[in-house]
């Protein structure tokens, strides 16, 4: 049998990942993928007490909601990997017969793309029963979304024109898809390399690294005239100018993706207890 990938191996691992996971954090996946049903509930409760109406929370509260669940589960990522830290589990969890290959593999599916897709099914689920079945609820955010997508697509020369400087909705699409990957395993990675406080000093990454680019914008933006060096650019100039902008946020967003991919991978070659 091949010691580095084994696609049965593989499998019975993957299995008993999927249940571990499930066994250690059901009852925050719940309540994380229903926070949607526990809000809206709430709303109704409080409409009822102090208004005397029945009124179910709209289309920009949901929204909202949905946004605050997902930052959520970000940070929640920190947690699903983070025995790795402790000796006695991550001990454990060394000696499961599996290589390290596929024990990477497994976090990789799991983390990106298992556990976001069950929380989109049932977030968006749950919440266009809700409309479906409470009128004073609005339109469901997925019926809102491909309202969005719909009309898009009417604005062919607005479009075309998008394409031009690298901003094209489907690229859009794929490139927020990949940044919240790269999120999903930057929490990872800092779930698996600190011992206690994750979310704190994950956060306190961010929060460091934004008062570094702050602090160099700072210095450097001020010397620029944007006024006078765009009313001296033609428009075809002004259209490059975007698109190599836009072309150096797609290859930014990539290489986080990728460097927080290895990351993870060269921290579970090297975790030790």
């Amino acid at each position: 049998m091949n010691e580095t990938f084994s696609f049965k191996r593989f499998g019975t691992y993957f299995k008993y990942d999927i249940t571990q996971l499930w066994r250690k954090h059901s009852r925050a996946v719940l309540l994380i993928g229903f926070s949607g049903v526990i809000a809206y509930v709430l709303c109704v409760l409080f409409s009822l007490l102090f208004n005397q109406t029945y009124q179910a929370p709209g289309i920009v509260g949901r929204f909202v909601v949905f946004a605050v669940a997902s930052i959520v589960l970000e940070l929640y990522m920190t947690k699903f990997y983070g025995f790795l830290t402790d000796k006695k589990e991550g001990s454990d969890w060394i000696l499961v017969p599996a290589s390290k290959t596929e024990k990477y593999v497994s976090m990789l599916l799991n983390t990106i793309i298992i556990i976001p897709v069950a929380f989109l099914i049932v977030f968006l689920g749950t919440d266009w029963i809700i409309c479906l079945l409470d009128k004073t609820a609005g339109t469901a955010l997925i019926s809102s979304t491909s309202e969005v997508i719909n009309s898009i697509q009417l604005g062919a020369t607005d479009l075309d024109e998008l394409k031009e400087v690298g901003m094209s909705p489907v690229l859009f699409m794929i490139m927020a898809v990949i940044g919240s990957w790269a999120n999903y395993l930057y929490f990872l990675l800092c779930g698996i390399c600190f011992k206690k406080n994750k979310i704190f000093y994950s956060i306190l990454i961010i929060f460091a690294f934004s008062i570094l680019m702050s602090t160099l914008s700072a210095l450097v933006i001020p010397g620029i005239d944007f006024e006078a060096m765009l009313d001296n650019m033609s428009e075809e100039k002004v259209k490059a100018y975007v698109k190599g902008f836009m072309t150096a946020v797609y290859i930014f967003t990539v290489i986080y993706a990728v460097g927080m991919g290895w990351g993870v991978w060269h921290r579970i070659n090297t975790i030790k207890h």
